[in-house]
């Protein structure tokens, strides 16, 4: 690895880039080789497995739908039904073609489809066509049977025999009135004679035999013998009328309905083959047999494709696993490789200039001293041993200056102010030298000044100045010593105009000077002073302000006073103690009504009543809720204040009831241009209880002399 070091760092660097491309490149052709054959063994399970298990299932379907088509033919004798069979037969055909060429390439699977299509072929000569042939002979006969039923379906018959049925019965009835029992029994053979014959001809309608027409043509004979017999017993003209009309329906009946339907029956008789030659054809199970063949066939043909398909499938997996792991292990090795290389290539950068910044860091910290060994860089002979024996230099010229900087600074320690570098200083560190020189004759001066005016600040006088000529930063010294002076006069005189104000009693004290630094605790320590004194002063006002008003309101009521005295005087006290301009008093009078009965400045607008009910209006809601209401958007028409140059609406209107022992008897309405203020409300809530008491001893004492001079 030294052969490496002698490398330049660019070298390096493209080196560990050219291995790392070339294991990207050899990684990349052989995942393209491995996903080539992979694509292959896909292409081949889409295009060639997927289409032959798809035609098979197909061919499958196929086979049910020409037996379906067939059935549904034989079962209804429709042509609809064979659509199915013979579209089957041209996909069938088709499908088989495709297959064959599909599995081409496997010769048992090849046997299996000609298998399949001789099958196909024996079904077809030997069981379709046949069974439909004969089922098309069936359609003639079922023609015939159409047209019977329609014969049937129209009723002609059953209207024909339903009339002659109730002329009967009426004839009966007739005679049965007459007393005429031979020829209510001719009628009944009548009757019975028409059962015969529709008896007979509904046999033979239903089994086609001759037989059954026995009944139908004697009981025609021996109807014409009873019609004969029967007249000969009638005497009236009505009945005769009705003999006429059984005859005349009788002979409707075999012309219109029973010959008809006798001929279509003997047409249907004249067809010699039947349904049960073709149910005979299909127990046979010749057409199932072969179906069943076929069917096999495809089920072995299926599943022949689908043990191919999974044995391609898992070979397929079996690629794709493998390209996965190869993808794999060949990105952990590139990644490994690469990472060895970066850490070596990082490492062979980064250990020389970690030992440089340890130096760097070193020196920053002022530990010149103990700067690590640079053998092992500078014996390099690349950018890294370059910078390592610069850096070499330049530490120990560092180590020289230093040294020489500490023993000037160790005679400024010691009081030496003419201490001077020694050591030869060169290029811009000549200007250090030159510094070091000026600084401490600067600094010399400067004690000096320093030393003077901290004895004057020993001896009290704020008014002493510097003296020197101040340059460059020791400026900002003079300008701090100035700036010094400056704010401890004026902090002193601020100290003093704050303790004169707060020793008079100065609500408005602040300190008025602007403090700095420490000097902000004693502004702070004033102000808060002054604020608490402020505070104080303030509460000790409004409780004077309480309880002045108590007072003075306790001597407006005292003495004996009737009622509205005392609320005039109550009203006119609170309205100007309040500094409002308007009031009203209101008590209740026989728990329902509130009446106004003093007031102050109150001017009634029209409109608006001097009484109220509970929970009418702003007063008779505060009563009916016992709390007071506070107004601040006053409508213009409620109330005005006057005066002699005009009026206005007030800006608040409070509404507070009194009450005594929980019950309310009576209410103050009070209006201002201005708002009231928390310590107006808490005088009236003071005052309230007070005023309640007043007035219910006023009440209870008018209603005692009432009671004596009563």
């Amino acid at each position: 690895m030294n052969i490496f070091n002698n490398f330049k760092v660019g070298t390096k660097i493209s080196i560990g880039f050219s291995i790392i491309l070339t294991l990207m490149i050899g990684m990349g052709a052989t995942l393209l080789l491995s996903l080539d054959d992979l694509k292959d063994d896909f292409i081949f399970l889409v295009e060639h497995d997927q289409p032959v298990l798809s035609n098979a299932h197909e061919l499958a379907k196929l086979v049910i739908d020409m037996e379906t088509g067939e059935r549904g033919f034989l079962i209804t004798g429709k042509e609809d039904f064979l659509e199915p069979y013979h579209t089957g037969i041209k996909r069938f055909n088709i499908l088989i073609e495709t297959e064959a060429q599909l599995v081409s390439d496997n010769h048992s699977q090849v046997v299996l489809l000609e298998k399949i299509a001789q099958l196909h072929e024996e079904w077809i000569n030997k069981v379709g066509k046949s069974a439909i042939a004969k089922r098309r002979e069936v359609n003639k006969a079922t023609v015939n049977f159409e047209q019977l039923q329609k014969l049937l379906k129209g009723g002609v018959g059953k209207n024909i025999l339903d009339n002659l049925r109730n002329i009967l019965i009426n004839l009966e009835n007739s005679l049965r009135a007459k007393d005429n029992l031979e020829g209510v029994i001719l009628t009944i053979k009548i009757a019975k004679n028409m059962v015969d014959q529709e008896t007979g001809e509904r046999g033979f309608i239903i089994t086609g035999a001759d037989n059954f027409l026995e009944p139908y043509h004697a009981g025609y004979k021996q109807l014409a013998i009873n019609l004969t017999a029967l007249r000969s017993h009638l005497t009236t003209a009505d009945d005769l009328e009705l003999l006429e009309q059984v005859k005349s329906l009788s002979e409707q009946w075999i012309e219109q309905a029973a010959k008809p339907e006798i001929a279509a029956r003997r047409k249907m008789n004249a067809n010699s083959v039947t349904m049960n030659d073709i149910v005979k054809m299909i127990q046979a199970g010749t057409g199932k047999n072969i179906l069943d063949k076929i069917r096999v066939q495809l089920d072995d043909f299926i599943q022949t494709e689908k043990q191919l398909n999974l044995k391609r499938s898992k070979d397929v997996k079996y690629n794709v696993s493998f390209v996965n792991n190869l993808t794999l292990w060949l990105t952990i090795v590139g990644i490994i490789i690469g990472i060895l290389l970066g850490i070596y290539i990082s490492h062979n950068i980064t250990y020389p200039l970690k030992k440089l910044t340890t130096m760097a860091d070193n020196m920053a910290d002022g530990n010149v001293q103990q700067i690590d060994d640079l053998q092992n860089i500078t014996f390099r002979k690349d950018e890294m041993g370059d910078i390592g024996r610069s850096y070499e230099a330049m530490t120990n010229y560092f180590r020289t200056i230093i040294e020489d900087i500490v023993q000037v600074s160790q005679g400024l320690a010691n009081g030496k102010l003419q201490a001077m570098p020694q050591d030869k200083y060169q290029g811009d560190f000549v200007q250090i030298k030159d510094s070091m020189e000026a600084a401490l004759l600067s600094l010399s001066q400067v004690v000096k000044d320093i030393v003077q005016i901290s004895q004057g600040l020993a001896v009290g006088n704020l008014r002493i100045t510097p003296k020197t000529e101040y340059k460059g930063d020791f400026i900002q010294i003079k300008n701090a010593l100035e700036t010094a002076f400056s704010a401890q006069s004026q902090v002193i005189e601020d100290i003093v105009q704050v303790s004169q104000g707060l020793a008079d009693g100065s609500k408005n004290v602040k300190a008025k000077a602007e403090y700095q630094g420490d000097f902000i605790q004693i502004k702070t320590a004033l102000e808060t002073a002054a604020s608490k004194l402020s505070e104080s002063m303030a509460q000790n006002a409004t409780q004077d302000w309480l309880k002045t008003g108590q007072t003075e309101l306790s001597k407006q009521v005292s003495g004996e006073q009737k009622a509205t005295e005392l609320a005039k005087n109550i009203c006119t006290f609170l309205t100007t103690y309040l500094e409002a301009q308007v009031g009203a008093f209101y008590i209740v009078e026989d728990e329902k009504t509130i009446k106004l009965i003093a007031s102050y400045a109150y001017s009634q607008r029209k409109g608006l009543p001097n009484e109220f009910q509970l929970g009418e209006g702003l007063v008779g809601q505060a009563v009916l809720e016992k709390q007071k209401i506070l107004v601040t958007d006053v409508p213009e028409d409620y109330i005005s204040i006057q005066s002699g140059t005009g009026e206005a609406v007030p800006k608040s209107i409070l509404v507070m009831p009194f009450m005594y022992e929980n019950s309310v008897k009576g209410a103050i309405e009070i209006g201002s241009f201005h708002e009231f203020t928390a310590t107006q409300l808490e005088l009236l809530e003071q005052v309230m209880p007070n005023i309640g008491i007043i007035m219910n001893t006023a009440e209870s004492r008018t209603k005692m002399q009432a009671l004596l001079q009563n």
